[in-house]
């Protein structure tokens, strides 16, 4: 039964894998797509979706049957806990992909001329995000999960930056830029939340590798510090 488990252990993380290198490409392509004006790999973006999608399915099931057929513990309960976990989040990484796709094929039809330099950075930085999360939760490095953690506030201060250079072109000439400006402020708030998801994924390695639950943990220790006496 002991060898059993493993080999569905080893099917489930090599879908997970399978799964997170498609959201990853869907991320590249839906990237591409915007600065590069390119229709072909917009639409690319938009069938990969129901890709992910099946695979959300397929790992979900196995998941299910692991815990079912073989009561796992310890560690390997917090594997197909922490993979039943993090497939919602690669999923909605896709879904935003998706989105991105979609407001490209947008600013296409619309003609768009802006292509801000700090959306661009916001990409790479998410990107990263989602690399890093990535190989942290399959290594169970928590060092690594912590940079992407600490890295969602520089998505948060980009989003900012961008929203701060569009309002520039409106100022400049609204007639001219004030239909690309609402797409491509979406599209920063797609990325934002990819960035999110890379973060629960990263959080989702400390219980995977080490039994710690740390999300929210911010939260928790705020609400235990004002509980004290005299707080």
């Amino acid at each position: 039964m002991h060898s059993k488990l493993q080999r569905e252990l080893e099917e489930l993380k090599k879908l997970l894998h399978e799964m997170s290198e498609t959201v990853e490409l869907a991320i590249s392509k839906a990237v591409d797509a915007l600065f590069n004006k390119d229709e072909k790999l917009a639409r690319e973006v938009i069938e990969l979706d129901d890709k992910i999608d099946l695979y959300e399915v397929e790992i979900e099931r196995k998941c299910i049957r692991i815990i079912a057929l073989y009561h796992p513990e310890a560690s390997d309960l917090r594997l197909v806990m922490g993979a039943y976990k993090v497939v919602s989040d690669y999923e909605r990484i896709g879904d935003e992909a998706e989105n991105i796709a979609y407001r490209v094929l947008e600013l296409i039809k619309e003609g768009y001329k802006i292509t801000p330099v700090q959306l661009r950075y916001m990409a790479e930085t998410v990107k990263d995000m989602v690399d890093m999360a990535t190989a942290a939760f399959f290594d169970g490095d928590t060092e690594l999960a912590k940079k992407v953690i600490e890295k969602d506030h520089v998505v948060d201060e980009l989003y900012h930056s961008v929203e701060r250079e569009l309002i520039t072109y409106v100022l400049e000439d609204p007639r001219e830029y004030l239909r690309e400006i609402f797409p491509l402020l979406f599209i920063a708030r797609h990325l934002e939340r990819m960035g999110d998801h890379a973060e629960n994924i990263a959080e989702f390695t400390f219980y995977t590798s080490e039994g710690e639950w740390v999300r929210h943990a911010p939260l928790v220790e705020r609400e235990k510090r004002d509980a004290r006496p005299g707080s």
